[in-house]
């Protein structure tokens, strides 16, 4: 499994990808630290799942979920948002992202087993 893990805070990706190599060996896990180089890796990489950050430096998560839900490349590629900046399943009328360009929600601070059973529930449907 291919993970996109998109959050300006590296300390949280590689502790992630630390424990995906330990607990499992199926999981690949590359990071970006913007929108922008998010966007790019996920037209590159192709991954099974990105798990976004929303407080990210230029764009916000909100904006970069909606730009790879419309781009046709990377459209059908599930999204879990893994912040602590609010859910998206609130009603928040600042969030004008579809509810179902999201496929899941993991409130910071996680333990990072809650969020690969998060992932694996999603790629299993």
């Amino acid at each position: 499994m291919k993970i996109l893990f998109i959050d300006d805070d590296v300390i949280i990706e590689e502790f992630f990808a630390q424990y995906c190599q330990n607990e499992h060996a199926d999981c690949e896990v590359f990071g970006a630290v913007s929108c922008e180089e998010g966007f790019r890796k996920a037209l590159e990489l192709k991954p099974d799942i990105i798990v976004l950050d929303i407080m990210l430096p230029g764009q916000n998560g909100w904006e970069i979920a909606e730009r790879l839900k419309q781009t046709p490349a990377t459209a059908q590629i599930p999204i879990i948002v893994a912040s602590g900046a609010g859910s998206f399943f609130e009603d928040k009328p600042e969030i004008k992202v579809p509810r179902e360009y999201l496929a899941g929600y993991v409130r910071k601070p996680y333990d990072v087993s809650d969020l690969m059973a998060a992932i694996r529930k999603v790629l299993a449907t």
